[in-house]
């Protein structure tokens, strides 16, 4: 399983950029795409996140406009392309969004919320941008399903861990020492897991915490978690695995991703995988088949 993708360094030879990771919380548009060396070169797109409705999926996209096909290195970047773009499940119809990172939907599929050094939120059709607070800068924040907070997590210093953003009047608050956040449906309770620990089960008041199971080898999330199955996806060393919230009924599909999300139907994944070193956004039916590719190489 290859490292996490979104929050490691790219030393170009023929370009030098700004360094950035979301953990750092510096402006996403600036950020480099990784570099993996022989196991990974180059990576294209990261981070799916789809839409509540199943109609698109959001990713961030690095900007990356030439390759070098013999060696992987990048050749060409377009700094106002990258950030978050919106592509339609079938491939069709990529479009860009906001020079910006880290996103989530509102429940209602309208909007699109991020965070960099404070929170923002913007419309699907790219208008309507608007500041809703400041803060820190964020990674893998969830909508709640009320639609009032977002929980996200933050690695740096005494501040890292768990934080919730209560949107009425933008407070913070440490949520936990812990990492990988996902909403239960029921907005009362958050999955969340570590590479230490395993994956757990807690409720917003702490009075009741369950572990559903331990770590998976290579594991480095997020993780996802579906409803309508009531089935958890994770990455994992041997490639994605899938189990119930009883931590039973595991299984692996054998492919080489990274942060694998669930379509809202439950019946396919979207993730970041590898074909000749590249890195860019796959789609899989959850039984393994018709694996195919959502975002390409320039």
């Amino acid at each position: 399983m290859f490292r996490k993708l979104s929050f490691c360094i790219l030393s170009f030879v023929a370009l030098a950029l700004y360094i950035i990771s979301c953990d750092k919380g510096v402006e996403p548009q600036k950020q480099k795409p990784p570099d993996y060396g022989p196991n990974l070169s180059v990576q294209i797109d990261d981070k799916p996140v789809w839409s509540p409705d199943g109609t698109v999926i959001a990713y961030y996209h690095y900007g990356i406009t030439g390759l070098d096909y013999d060696t992987t290195d990048p050749t060409g970047w377009d700094l106002s392309q990258r950030g978050i773009w919106l592509i339609n499940p079938d491939g069709t119809n990529p479009r860009f969004l906001v020079q910006a990172g880290n996103a989530t939907w509102s429940a209602d599929s309208k909007w699109i919320y991020f965070m960099t050094d404070a929170a923002w939120k913007i419309k699907v059709t790219g208008d309507s941008l608007t500041k809703i607070g400041d803060g820190m800068a964020f990674c893998d924040p969830t909508f709640s399903p009320q639609g009032d907070k977002v929980v996200s997590h933050y690695s740096i210093g005494d501040s890292s861990g768990i934080w919730i953003t209560y949107l009425k009047d933008t407070s913070l608050n440490h949520w936990s020492g812990t990492r990988g956040p996902v909403w239960h449906p029921s907005g009362d309770s958050i999955f969340w897991a570590d590479s230490w620990t395993g994956y757990w089960i807690e409720s917003l008041d702490h009075s009741y915490r369950r572990k559903i199971r331990v770590p998976l080898e290579g594991f480095e999330g997020p993780i996802s978690y579906n409803d309508r199955t009531r089935m958890i996806v994770s990455d994992s060393k041997n490639g994605i695995a899938i189990f119930d919230i009883n931590g039973g009924n595991l299984r692996i599909i054998s492919v080489k991703a990274s942060v694998p999300v669930w379509s809202p139907d439950g019946t396919k994944i979207c993730y970041l995988g590898t074909e000749h070193k590249i890195a860019s956004l796959w789609i899989i039916n959850t039984d393994g088949t018709d694996r195919r590719k959502l975002t390409f190489e320039p």
